[in-house]
């Protein structure tokens, strides 16, 4: 958001006013500041859990891995899709 606003013609910055700028600055940091500790956290604990079951499928049977890596792949796939849904969602939400 620094980049685009660093970037914006004058004409932008002549429209909106300074206020509104520092609200959404200011909005994006409280959410920042809220929700990274526990997305840090649960990205840690989901990442470990993870690779202690596919340490434990390798060391059990090893054709186990052959649908876990299928299904990381289509999660991989339907992640590209949602985060860009996700931002609109949030652009709208802000607006």
């Amino acid at each position: 958001m620094v980049k685009s606003m660093m970037g914006a013609v004058m004409y932008f910055h002549d429209i909106i006013p300074i206020g509104s700028i520092i609200n959404r600055f200011s909005k994006d940091l409280t959410v920042i500041d809220e929700q990274l500790p526990f997305v840090v956290y649960d990205l840690l604990e989901i990442l470990f859990s993870f690779c202690g079951v596919v340490i434990l499928l390798a060391y059990v049977n090893l054709l186990f891995l052959i649908p876990v890596s299928v299904i990381v792949t289509i999660m991989y796939f339907m992640r590209k899709i949602y985060i860009p849904a996700g931002r609109n969602l949030q652009r709208m939400d802000m607006a």
